[in-house]
């Protein structure tokens, strides 16, 4: 799978069970690219933070599946992800909800509505970062997700 990042914000999620969930592995061959990859922690209510030149504290160390991280690029990149959709034996990666905002990605390598990622989990909006890194919301059901991209959701 290959993971294409822009230069600037890119909201990003990774579809698979990376074979190694390091930050370091994952973006190392274009580490000297990256900025900083932030992730908000819903359930403590705080940002996780990794940055590769160490100037402040690293929060962050690795990236889970069907979690979106913000990820902040100096020049345009794309790393090879290797992994898989399943674990061994064949659940999928869960995914806890907090009240309040999370962010998200999809599990799947073909793309899923907003309605059958989200089933029957209650959630009152849902968000992308659109081309322009606009936020945009989604209020069509039937919108299709992306794979690779993240997705902010409201959890009442």
């Amino acid at each position: 799978l290959t993971l294409i990042l822009n230069q600037g914000i890119n909201l990003i999620s990774l579809p698979l069970i990376p074979s190694n969930n390091s930050i370091n592995y994952i973006f190392g061959p274009v580490l000297n690219n990256v900025n900083g990859v932030y992730y908000y922690d819903s359930s403590s209510v705080s940002w996780k933070v990794y940055h590769p030149n160490a100037y402040a504290i690293n929060t962050l160390n690795n990236l889970q599946p069907r979690t979106g991280y913000f990820v902040i690029m100096n020049n345009d990149a794309a790393v090879t992800i290797n992994g898989d959709i399943n674990y061994a034996n064949g659940s999928l990666p869960g995914r806890n909800y907090a009240s309040g905002w999370n962010l998200i990605g999809l599990n799947n390598l073909t793309s899923r509505t907003v309605q059958q990622e989200m089933e029957n989990n209650l959630f009152n909006s849902f968000w992308k970062l659109n081309s322009t890194n606009e936020y945009e919301q989604m209020t069509d059901l039937n919108t299709q997700l992306e794979i690779n991209k993240g997705y902010w959701i409201y959890i009442p």
